[in-house]
């Protein structure tokens, strides 16, 4: 059996469909991500008493989890703990009740965290400390610092790997299929599931992430360029 370019098309159509809802799913769990990360890379550069330890002990065990099955956890604890929670407090709501939009973007986020928060404090930590003490010699409090010195050379160092991050998310979303999810993937297998012809759906699948990755590395040089000359200045 042949490939079947015109039925990669149908495919490439119904994979175009979920980019939207794609792009949704990963751009909010990297939010949430960033958010969460940054702080846990403040607490971790300032060595928060207890607090630093605990999150090092959930970066340690958050990597050692393949990201597929850090998602069945939290799809069952989110699912089954739910169920439980609503029959103590005889709630007339069920697990059904509750989007896998919302789960994916937590199991995403509890994986992407980790990662984002170790791109920070390797932002943080490419200043060198020479750059804080000036700083205070000279009369500037920390947000002056931060704003003046930290941030103008932290920044460009971080955007890079970030929008890596980034490519990561995107690419992490395949794995949302098996959560039900219509995700790029998902949506080009379905025509397939009439005649089998999956290879079709799989390569229009890769040429949809192909295409939203190449375009985020073309933002993220022109974005980095742009950082620089600001640094420069």
């Amino acid at each position: 059996m042949g490939f079947d370019l015109s039925f990669m098309t149908v495919a490439l159509k119904a994979g175009l469909s979920a980019v939207p809802l794609t792009t949704a799913l990963s751009g909010g769990a990297f939010a949430v991500s960033f958010l969460c990360g940054t702080v846990f890379a403040i607490v971790r550069l300032n060595n928060v008493p207890y607090l630093s330890k605990l999150l090092q002990i959930y970066i340690t065990i958050i990597k050692a989890v393949p990201a597929i099955l850090l998602l069945y956890i939290v799809y069952f604890l989110i699912v089954d703990g739910f169920n439980a929670f609503s029959e103590a407090l005889r709630l007339n709501v069920t697990s059904k009740n509750i989007s896998m939009n919302v789960i994916a973007v937590i199991a995403l986020s509890l994986n992407g965290t980790v990662t984002v928060s170790e791109t920070i404090r390797g932002a943080f930590l490419s200043v060198p400390r020479g750059q804080y003490e000036g700083a205070y010699s000279v009369g500037l409090t920390g947000y002056q610092t931060l704003k003046r010195v930290m941030l103008p050379q932290m920044i460009p160092v971080a955007v890079p790997v970030l929008c890596n991050n980034l490519i990561v998310f995107i690419k992490m979303s395949a794995l949302l299929y098996y959560i039900s999810v219509t995700d790029i993937l998902n949506a080009a297998q379905i025509p397939a599931t009439i005649n089998y012809k999956f290879l079709e759906s799989y390569v229009a699948a890769a040429l949809i992430y192909w295409a939203i990755c190449v375009a985020l590395e073309k933002l993220s040089k022109l974005l980095e360029r742009k950082l620089s000359r600001y640094r420069d200045r």
